[in-house]
């Protein structure tokens, strides 16, 4: 229990836990940071833009990966200091009064990230989470793992692959 007398979405056994999602924001956070620092030093060590075909579409997996994670994070991050007062208040403000009063019960979940209302009656609707951020977590992994997969078909044969059949070492 808070000091306010309401109960944290971190005190509900049923609920999420914010030391949880405090710990998967800030692994989030160093991973984007981490991207956008492999970005920058491949730029630098390289000298310039990159060149090849394989060499953009890395750049591109990197860039989506690093976009799919800060959509994560914003999903994640609009529940994480709810309190049963803001959960009360989702469910009213994603559900209207009707569907308010037979609220029973709240579910939090990490991945995806998402805030569940379920009514007396069975069933449940979405509130709090924005909800372009699950349909965009699924475009950008879907994009993030396409443009990787084809960075490694393009990617530069090995020397090894390209010598001529007839000619032995």
């Amino acid at each position: 229990m808070t000091t306010t007398g309401y109960i944290q979405a971190s005190d509900r056994t049923d609920g999420i836990s914010s030391i949880v999602l405090l710990f998967i924001l800030l692994i989030g956070l160093i991973l984007v940071f981490g991207l956008v620092g492999y970005l920058i030093s491949s730029t630098v060590n390289r000298g310039s833009l990159p060149r090849t075909a394989s060499a953009w579409l890395q750049t591109f997996a990197v860039l989506l990966g690093g976009a799919t994670v800060v959509m994560y994070m914003l999903g994640a991050g609009s529940l994480i200091f709810m309190e049963d007062r803001d959960m009360r208040a989702a469910c009213l403000t994603a559900g209207g009064a009707e569907k308010y009063d037979q609220v029973d019960g709240y579910e939090g979940r990490y991945f995806p990230p998402r805030f569940l209302c379920h009514l007396k009656g069975g069933g449940s609707y979405g509130a709090q989470v924005p909800g372009y951020v699950n349909p965009s977590l699924i475009l950008l992994s879907s994009l993030t793992l396409a443009s990787a997969g084809a960075s490694w078909i393009t990617r530069p044969k090995a020397a090894a692959d390209n010598i001529p059949e007839n000619q032995t070492t």
